[in-house]
């Protein structure tokens, strides 16, 4: 086997290992986050956005938001940016009592910049943050976040503290409700 085939295999065993637990119907609240705790601040991001323009995800602090890990190519995410969608139209303007306004600052941890591109258009998600690093699994950030399984999300109040972490994106309304003035 030549080494672009052992390359390519072990690209897809890492999306697979990703996409795994969720695929085989595992709840959310079995990804492995620990080190980061609820009341914890949250880890700084520094990765591109689609224009290749570093964002930050304390240029954010001052809003509620929600860091979700995912691929393009991961159904569970993409189920989950469906839902996200809508959540977002809903909770992105109002008040919280930690922060002013919702934002989604989602951490794609796609190899392929073209298939990240491509997933936020095709899948009708330009409205919020996009960032990727182009490292895959071995992302910066998911490694702050101690990611192990996608999607993953954790939600972080206007003062950069995270309040909540793996849970699926329609548990997000119900937190959100809690949370505002």
């Amino acid at each position: 086997m030549d080494a672009y085939k052992i390359l390519l295999l072990a690209m897809m065993l890492n999306v697979s290992l990703i996409c795994n637990a969720q695929n085989r119907g595992i709840g959310a609240t079995n990804y492995r986050v620990e080190k980061c705790t609820i009341g914890q601040q949250a880890p700084e991001v520094y990765a591109t956005n689609e224009d290749d323009i570093e964002f930050t995800l304390s240029s954010l602090q001052g809003k509620m938001l929600l860091v979700q890990f995912w691929t393009s190519e991961c159904r569970p995410c993409q189920a989950d940016n469906q839902i996200l969608s809508k959540i977002y139209d809903n909770y992105k303007d109002k008040n919280y009592i930690y922060g002013v306004g919702f934002e989604i600052y989602s951490i794609s941890l796609d190899l392929d910049s073209k298939k990240w591109r491509d997933a936020i258009i095709n899948q009708k998600i330009s409205s919020w943050i996009h960032v990727c690093e182009h490292t895959g699994v071995n992302s910066a950030a998911a490694k702050k976040f101690n990611v192990s399984a996608i999607p993953a999300n954790f939600l972080i109040d206007g003062h950069g503290k995270i309040i909540a972490k793996a849970f699926r994106a329609s548990e997000l309304p119900d937190m959100l409700t809690n949370y505002l003035e």
